[in-house]
């Protein structure tokens, strides 16, 4: 049977997921015969049984609409004679297939016997780019019309098109690489590699003819790579100062803003100003544009050899300034700005390690294998081969980590001249700007990349003090350590016939018997070596701390380097450690440039394993750098940061993880302060009271390096278009255990939203009692009216973002990141529910160490440090709210803290005073948010 030519593409509602207990209420099916779709139907079913309020919601199907249906049994042979002798198709196979089978085998129909594919699995493998596979957003990405989600007839109908499409693309790769695909096709649902391999025996005559942009190198297409060209055009004009040039120069681009524009001259003027005050910091709120703010005034200093370098937080933002602002800016200054974004080496294929992959076995990893066939379809579609476009999950992570860029140079190696990493590098070199994490920045504020006195902008500036902290406060874990040194043990000794068999022969006669047990003695220094530090660690630390029966048995202990007990010791232990490593390390690497310094095929077994050898001695050649980094800061005895043991079991001593905590960040800012000529720290809430004391003193910038503080308004009227409800009759939390809090958050949650139509955000500190409240919402009547969206729980963050923005009837749960950063514009997002005051957990290693510190300094922690950081974060949730002109929005505080504290207040006065309500109950806020929105 010929699976690619008639294709019964099937969608089915049903009252629940369960195939023994629930029923169909409605068949969809839409038949292709040919590459046309040729016929469709569409079947009501009476279930007999009651089909909830949720999948009524779902689907529109009520017990009305099915009373005078037939049931499945009435319709069996119909639904059979549809489906035999064709291909079953459905979007999300394994659902359908097993459903209509059990249905028909309880009709008496038990020979269904036909193949299956699933769109889903198609759609991953051909659509590599994409984030989200539900049928909707790939409808909506691929343009098909789709009317009525979760209705089988509508369903099976989008289904079939895009079935149309995915088969259209198959028939347009490149033989060489539909090839490859087929060979790695069996690792698929059900028979959907088979439909792969059907339209390869069709094709594999076609001669091999590849479009102009591809070109096909060592058995891999590829796509060619667009070298961006720089500008001949010289910027000759001038900066527009006042308000008329500005609007004659924006030529109905970009509308005029008035605080915008002083956003724009504050900068204009502090580039021309040569100071030795290189720092700016400006607070630039909600609906300003900051992002154009910074870009158009500095674009006018900038070029290949004076480049503007942009720090920001997260990637989304990163490609909002690539995809979005760079165009704008373009478009604005009718000039081509040459950007590139840099980040680390591992975000890139390394196409040596990918094409060395494809060969190994498979079996039992078909989550490796659909990827593997994914990126055989994204080389043909990328030029730049950043892992990161095909929006990978953490299912993909230890495969990821095999085929990732190391960053060594390629030379004389199969893709040597096709290397992605390389031509990154090459392109940030010839940018004008750059744009990059903090987090990367902050480890690479020296490189060379960033070119001779650059501009810098840090976008999001708030998170730039606790970056440098953290990219410069690294750990090492004696468990990942113990790890490591055992897979290297195991490998070795796993495989010492296949070594021994080469022991006389090509490279392994370098690497001995000998060399072996050398190993064995380099493995028990190891062994006792780091039984001593866990025991140190254990004795001084642990020994005397009981746990009752109820808690966790992990234990941590945090403290500043200069309360550590017998330091000497411990350096002495660490010391032992990094030894052994050192020799375990170097040992390895003799074997592997044997390996690589043979001509002759040695085989694809001992590859493997040198494969497998490298990298793991990579990982322990970092945790031996991170090592040696904290041998130093001990040593050091000026140094002053935080240190936290951490110890999994307190009944088992083994496997201590050390981490440490940098305070001082004094040389990072003078080495920024050195490298760049001028830096503008740039946000939405910089300032708390305002005043920018917590901000400079978190970075640790002195006045004399401050060349101007400024604050811009708000581009609306918040006072009328925000309110901030804090409920009089809301219940003292601080008394409350897991439970009770979770069930009052989900009442009050079920109290605000459950009669309203606006979509709300309702934010967390904690993951777990985001969790709790997730279900009981969940199992509750809200569910049936709303869709129920929480972090961690439907997706990663991008995913839920997208859901909740294509929905009208939505509840987003969020902790985290959701904080800020997330734009909702135009009514998508109306309510912010903040559930507790957003302070660090005191327990938190970086909140202890902090305060430790402090407090050393004599300063309060509580009123330098915890408030402030609070303070920034609300402001961040408020900033949800308002993103154009036309948005209204209102957050609610179930926090009574927050009105009956001193802290409280104070921090309440960061709002709009008009816009504050705090003398209504929750029926009141209730009624009153309702009449206010609409």
């Amino acid at each position: 049977m010929d699976i690619s030519k008639h294709f019964a593409v099937v969608d089915l509602e049903t009252t629940g997921t369960n195939k023994g207990e629930d029923r169909i209420i409605q068949f969809g099916c839409t038949l292709i015969d040919n590459g046309v779709i040729s016929d469709s139907i569409s079947i009501l079913v009476n279930p007999h049984q009651r089909i909830s309020t949720r999948i009524q919601e779902l689907t529109n199907i009520s017990n009305d609409t099915v009373k005078n249906a037939p049931s499945f049994e009435e319709v069996a042979d119909q639904i059979f004679n549809y489906l035999k002798g064709r291909t079953f198709v459905a979007h999300n196979v394994n659902f359908d297939f097993p459903f209509i089978k059990a249905a028909l085998k309880k009709s008496g129909y038990d020979n269904l016997d036909i193949p299956a594919i699933d769109t889903v699995e198609l759609s991953q493998i051909l659509l590599p780019q994409l984030s989200s596979f539900k049928l909707q957003d790939i409808s909506d990405y691929l343009n098909i019309e789709h009317d009525h989600p979760h209705r089988a007839d509508d369903d099976s109908n989008v289904t079939a098109k895009l079935l149309l499409i995915l088969i259209q693309r198959i028939n347009m790769l490149p033989i060489t690489t539909l090839k490859k695909i087929c060979l790695i096709g069996e690792s698929t649902i059900r028979e959907t590699g088979e439909l792969f391999s059907s339209i390869y025996q069709k094709r594999i005559n076609d001669a091999n003819i590849l479009q102009d942009y591809l070109y096909e190198k060592n058995g891999l297409v590829l796509r060619r790579k667009t070298v961006k060209v720089n500008s001949n055009v010289d910027l000759n004009t001038e900066y527009p100062v006042s308000k008329s040039d500005k609007i004659s120069s924006f030529n109905n681009v970009l509308e005029y803003r008035s605080e915008q524009a002083k956003m724009m001259n504050s900068i204009h003027s502090t580039l021309l100003e040569n100071s030795s005050k290189k720092w700016t910091i400006l607070e630039a709120p909600t609906g300003i544009g900051k992002t154009i703010g910074y870009l158009y005034p500095i674009s006018f200093q900038i070029s290949d050899r004076h480049k503007l370098v942009i720090a920001t937080t997260t990637t989304v933002l990163q490609n909002q300034i690539l995809d979005e602002a760079i165009p704008f800016l373009n478009q604005l200054q009718n000039y081509s700005y040459h950007a590139q974004v840099v980040k680390s080496s591992y975000n890139y294929l390394d196409l040596d390690r990918f094409y060395n992959t494809l060969s190994q076995d498979l079996k039992g990893h078909k989550t490796t294998a659909i990827l593997k066939m994914k990126i055989l379809v994204w080389l043909t579609m990328t030029t730049t081969g950043d892992l990161d476009e095909l929006r990978l999950s953490n299912t993909n992570i230890d495969y990821l980590s095999l085929i990732s860029h190391r960053g060594e140079d390629k030379i004389n190696t199969l893709f040597a001249e096709d290397d992605f990493w390389k031509f990154s590098i090459n392109e940030a070199k010839r940018a004008e700007i750059l744009i990059t994490n903090q987090s990367y920045f902050a480890l690479h504020l020296s490189d060379k990349i960033w070119g001779d006195n650059p501009y810098l902008v840090i976008d999001e500036a708030h998170h730039f003090a606790d970056n440098l902290r953290k990219n410069n406060s690294p750990s090492f874990n004696m468990n990942k350590l113990n790890s490591e040194v055992k897979k290297i043990s195991d490998t070795l000794y796993q495989n010492r016939e296949d070594l021994k068999e080469n022991f006389n022969n090509n490279f392994i006669g370098k690497w001995s018997r000998k060399d072996l047990q050398l190993m064995e003695s380099f493995f028990q220094e190891f062994e006792t070596a780091t039984a001593k530090l866990d025991d140190y660690v254990y004795q001084n630390y642990f020994l005397n701390k009981l746990l009752s029966d109820n808690k966790s048995s992990y234990l941590e202990t945090r403290m500043l380097n200069k309360d550590i007990k017998q330091p000497a010791r411990l350096i002495s232990y660490l010391s032992e450690i990094k030894e052994s490593l050192t020799k375990i390390i170097l040992e390895i690497d003799k074997l592997i440039r044997n390996y690589f310094g043979q001509n002759d095929f040695i085989g694809l077994k001992i590859s493997g394993i040198i494969s497998n050898l490298s990298l793991y001695n990579n990982s322990l050649r970092r945790q031996t750098v991170l090592m040696l980094d904290l041998i130093t800061k001990l040593n050091d005895e000026h140094q002053l940061f935080g240190v936290s043991f951490q110890l999994k079991n307190q009944f088992n001593s083994s496997g201590t993880n050390i981490v440490w905590y940098k305070l001082d960040i004094n040389d990072e800012i003078n080495t920024v302060n050195q490298k760049f000529n001028h830096i503008f720290m740039v946000g939405g809430a910089l300032n708390s009271s305002d005043n920018f004391n917590f901000f400079k003193r978190d970075l640790q910038l002195t006045d004399e390096l401050i060349h101007n503080a400024e604050i811009f308004k708000n581009q609306y009227n918040l006072d009328d278009r925000t309110r901030v409800y804090i409920p009089n009759d809301s219940k003292n939390i601080k008394n409350m255990n897991e439970d009770e809090y979770s069930s009052y958050l989900s009442e009050m949650i079920k109290k605000f939203l459950g009669d309203n139509p606006h979509q709300a955000l309702v934010l967390f500190n904690s993951l777990s009692t985001m969790n709790e409240v997730y279900i009981k919402l969940s199992e509750s009547s809200l569910s049936n009216k709303k869709e129920i969206l929480a972090q961690g729980i439907n997706g990663n963050n991008e995913k839920i973002k997208k859901r909740f923005s294509h929905s009208k009837n939505s509840i987003l749960l969020g902790s985290n990141s959701f904080w800020e950063g997330v734009d909702f514009p135009q009514k998508v997002l109306e309510i912010v529910i903040i559930t507790r005051l957003p302070f660090d957990s005191p327990d938190q290693n970086e909140t202890m160490i902090r305060s430790k510190y402090l407090s050393k300094l004599q300063l309060n922690a509580f009123n330098e440090d915890a408030l402030p950081r609070a303070t920034l974060k609300l402001r961040q949730g408020y900033g949800r709210l308002i993103r154009t002109p036309t948005d209204k929005g209102v957050m609610i505080i179930l926090d009574d803290r927050i009105i009956k504290s001193k802290y409280g207040k104070e921090m309440l006065s960061n709002f709009p005073e008009k816009s504050i309500k705090k003398n209504y109950s929750s029926n009141e806020i209730k009624e009153n948010l309702e009449e206010f929105l609409n």
